[in-house]
């Protein structure tokens, strides 16, 4: 199997940071948001350059393909159906296929492939902070003046609610089944869908698929040794990461007043309290 390992998170929960901290520091073959469509779609014969959110190269790998795997990788991408395993897997076993060992760096994978148990790491961030990164992301890109007005901001916009690149609300709309005791009367604002989305996807890995190797964002950006160890627990590769972009959070904001709340008002608490006690143990 070429695929060695899986790094996987929810969107903004510190993947693209780590993705790049372990590229500099090993040799790996470390792709970078395979599930991507519209991403690979639009960089994969584009000019390298580094991406303008990011500030990183993102799509080296990619870029090195000859033209043949280029247009069997496009094909793939472009039959791929996030919603449905045999799918995701059939892209997977494209990458199988290569004569190098493979690393893949995912967030939109909620659920851990075949054989892949003992080296898929998953990330988890407080949901505060995702939230707010992603609306951190939506004001620059397309309204940068709002920034000065949050309250607009959070009441009017659908940050990524309806994205091509993340369906908030069609993944919570395929997904919500997962918990029954949903308040499904509820009109739900854009708040409420991000955290619908960022609970369901960690629920999944973290709860149903019950992940063994996962790490949280606010314990490394504290204590680098702890995905150092991780990553040569699960992908057997020594490697010594010295620091990653540090936004002062800790782990008490898994327990803010806001969150806990939220979870309350849409029936999920102990959904919620379940979560962390599996990754915060």
């Amino acid at each position: 199997m070429s695929i060695k390992g899986f790094f996987n998170g929810y969107y903004r929960s510190g993947t693209s940071a780590i993705w790049d901290s372990v590229r500099k520091e090993s040799s790996i073959h470390f792709y970078y948001e395979p599930l991507n469509k519209k991403r690979i779609s639009e960089n994969i014969y584009d000019t390298p350059q580094n991406n303008k959110l990011h500030d990183l190269y993102l799509w080296e790998e990619y870029h090195k393909m000859d033209d043949n795997l280029k247009t069997q990788l496009l094909i793939k991408m472009k039959a791929l159906n996030l919603y449905n395993k045999e799918s995701v897997n059939d892209l997977f076993s494209f990458y199988d296929s290569f004569d190098d060992d493979v690393y893949m760096q995912t967030n939109r994978l909620d659920f851990i492939p075949q054989d892949s148990y003992n080296t898929f790491i998953h990330i988890v961030r407080n949901f505060e902070d995702v939230y707010s990164s992603f609306l951190n992301i939506f004001s620059k890109r397309y309204f940068g003046i709002y920034k000065k007005f949050k309250k607009i901001k959070h009441r009017l916009f659908n940050p990524y609610l309806f994205s091509e690149m993340w369906n908030i609300k069609e993944y919570v709309e395929k997904n919500i089944d997962i918990f029954p005791e949903f308040n499904s009367a509820l009109k739900l604002s854009n708040r409420e869908y991000h955290f619908l989305s960022w609970l369901i996807f960690n629920y999944k890995i973290c709860c149903l698929e019950k992940c063994k190797n996962i790490i949280i964002y606010e314990s490394v950006v504290q204590n680098n040794h702890i995905l150092n160890s991780i990553i040569k627990d699960a992908w057997g590769i020594d490697i010594i990461i010295n620091s990653i972009k540090n936004n002062e959070s800790c782990i008490d904001d898994f327990y803010l007043s806001e969150t806990v709340e939220l979870s309350r008002k849409l029936n999920l608490y102990d959904r919620y309290q379940s979560l962390l006690k599996v990754c915060l143990k």
